[in-house]
């Protein structure tokens, strides 16, 4: 089970930091919704493969449109080998700022998965968010990830909590950490984004247990940009994922 699970999914500047305060455009689903309150208008999609596996392939396409004070998401990603097994998630998502006291965001998930002559079932999941600015440079959030509706999702998905804040250095370096909680163990994730110029983002991230290492880097041309990430395990090789993202207005 991917989309069930505490696999951190590249695509995050830097990825494996920033679950609970940042917005990621590439795989919105693994972000914190309330972020989504400072998201730009977009539409993306992207391709990736763990562990240099032709078989795990995860594709997604995403989009997320501000109406009024809402931010408003929609994401559907697939997962898979029909000769093997597959794996389906449609997504909701909604946000909402408070002024003074913070953003608000909840995301309503379908979980499918299906084996050869077997019938697709699907489970719901639940994401909640919040977060709150410190300043103009620092925030908190708090990530409640994957919460089970039902009995069925209950048994197999294990939800997450993540408690993590963001500080900005300057206006071209951004500093992640997140303390994400699945079940009775902690992970620590750190991690840091550089502005080079006006066009080019890297980002780099270590995680722990085992300790995995996040690279990134996304390059942009007005309001389109092009981003490819991934995730380095010690024991089980590399994930790479590859976006393309086009924005329709800048972020707040």
């Amino acid at each position: 089970m991917l989309f069930g699970q505490s696999f951190e999914v590249a695509g995050i500047l830097p990825s494996g930091a920033g679950f609970a305060s940042s917005f990621n455009t590439v795989n919105p689903s693994y972000s914190n919704p309330a972020s989504f309150c400072n998201a730009p208008d977009f539409v993306s999609a992207s391709a990736s493969q763990i562990w240099w596996i032709k078989e795990y392939s995860v594709y997604t396409v995403s989009s997320s449109f501000n109406v009024s004070k809402f931010g408003i998401g929609l994401q559907a990603g697939y997962f898979g080998k029909p000769s093997l097994y597959t794996e389906g998630l449609l997504a909701l998502r909604l946000a909402y700022k408070l002024e003074k006291i913070g953003s608000f965001g909840a995301r309503l998930k379908f979980f499918g998965e299906k084996y050869p002559e077997e019938k697709q079932t699907v489970k719901p999941l639940v994401d909640l968010g919040f977060i709150h600015d410190l300043s103009d440079y620092a925030g908190v959030g708090v990530f409640v990830q994957d919460a089970p509706l039902s009995k069925s999702a209950s048994k197999e998905v294990q939800f997450k909590i993540s408690i993590g804040g963001f500080y900005e250095v300057s206006n071209w370096a951004r500093a992640l950490m997140d303390i994400k909680f699945v079940g009775e163990k902690a992970y620590l994730y750190l991690g840091q984004s550089i502005m080079l110029g006006n066009k080019l983002c890297i980002g780099i991230g270590v995680g722990s247990r085992p300790m995995k290492m996040f690279f990134g880097a996304k390059f942009s041309v007005k309001n389109l940009s092009f981003a490819i990430s991934g995730q380095v395990h010690p024991e089980l090789g590399v994930t790479n994922d590859f976006g393309i993202i086009y924005e329709f207005r800048q972020s707040k």
